[in-house]
């Protein structure tokens, strides 16, 4: 009995509390040519385009998600040296409230050659 009020309890909690993650969401799409690509301690990706849209965070430039796989990262990144390299536009995906960014900068949810 204890353990199934003890569970509802943590359920309860954690559905109040939702982690900033939760309130992300893609909303806004965004077009321009790739100003610079790098990477980050091997498998971080941030990008600036020439046009840069604002967002909700405080850096000016965009990071790949985190929970991209290893596959989807190399394709973005793939995408965004290409870009870079011959000034073709880029569609970026992204979302535009604080729950948006993480260590400050605007995560990517989806990109696509233009």
């Amino acid at each position: 009995m204890y353990r199934i009020l003890w569970a509802w309890t943590i359920a309860l909690v954690l559905l109040a509390f939702p982690s900033r993650n939760a309130l992300a969401d893609y909303s806004a799409n965004h077009t321009s040519t790739v100003k610079w690509v790098k990477i980050y301690n091997t498998d971080v990706i941030y990008f600036q385009l020439n046009i840069q849209p604002t967002t909700a965070c405080a850096q000016p430039y965009f990071m790949l998600s985190t929970t991209l796989t290893s596959e989807q990262r190399n394709r973005y990144y793939a995408m965004l040296l290409a870009a870079n390299a011959t000034g073709d536009v880029v569609r970026v995906g992204y979302g535009t409230e604080p729950g948006d960014c993480h260590n400050d900068r605007a995560i990517v949810y989806a990109l696509q050659a233009e």
